[in-house]
């Protein structure tokens, strides 16, 4: 009687229980259930995530990765890669920031429209805006929506006084005592404002003084040739002087 063996390789195969999770700021550990029929190895892209074991035979089934604690106000993340010979899985770990509060931009200098401004705030916890009393008056929150960040928006008056103003916003959270400042300043409206607009003088002529108060730049035009301007030199306040023939 004739025996006749046939040897069959199976070919290499891996697989893994999770591909993704998320992990909180605190830190913690999650176990990955591994299958495959031949030796492995594992190997993690940031310092801050561990695999251990971090290889094994086709007998070591289970692997637990770790995170330390987050101690940064953003969300990171990191992979760690199963190999066996040419056959690779990625887990995809994020872990939370740590409870934060961040304005992306703390200064506004704007026109003395009225306008509406976003703040954008890296957060994720719960916020209150304090607008100061003095400010109440032209500075008014609207709301808070939400997309990969907040975006809180601040409605604006226009500034109908002469002179600029500002306020100082703050954004806080008290459960964590965590703050952020947002100054806003703005423009002052743009006015050019004369004291008399009418003169009478005899027919010898004569000197008049127009007082003006701006803040922009401007021009002076004259209609007729028997008038000519006298240049005087003045700050916000000025005093011109024309010499009528």
């Amino acid at each position: 009687m004739l025996l006749f063996s046939c040897d069959s390789d199976e070919d290499p195969y891996l697989s893994i229980s999770k591909t993704e999770f998320f992990i909180s700021d605190t830190g913690g550990s999650q176990s990955i259930m591994i299958d495959t029929n031949e030796g492995w190895t594992a190997r993690a892209s940031q310092a801050w995530c561990t695999v251990s074991p971090a290889d094994g035979g086709s007998s070591v089934r289970t692997a637990q990765i770790t995170a330390e604690a987050n101690d940064t106000h953003n969300d990171r993340s990191c992979t760690v890669t199963f190999t066996v010979g040419s056959i690779s899985r990625t887990v995809n770990i994020t872990q939370r920031q740590k409870s934060g509060l961040l304005v992306t931009k703390n200064t506004f200098n704007i026109s003395s429209n009225s306008q509406i401004i976003e703040v954008e705030l890296k957060t994720n916890i719960e916020v209150e805006v304090v607008i100061p009393q003095e400010a109440k008056s032209w500075v008014s929150y609207v709301g808070t929506r939400a997309l990969e960040s907040k975006t809180l928006s601040l409605n604006i008056n226009e500034n109908s006084e002469y002179s600029n103003r500002s306020a100082k916003i703050v954004i806080k959270n008290a459960a964590n005592n965590l703050q952020e400042t947002v100054t806003i300043t703005q423009d002052a409206d743009k006015g050019l404002i004369i004291g008399n607009d009418k003169f009478e003088l005899s027919n010898e002529g004569g000197t008049i003084e127009v007082n003006v108060k701006a803040n922009v730049e401007y021009e002076i035009e004259i209609s007729d040739k028997w008038i000519t301007h006298v240049d005087t030199r003045g700050l916000t306040e000025t005093t011109l002087q024309f010499q009528v023939a």
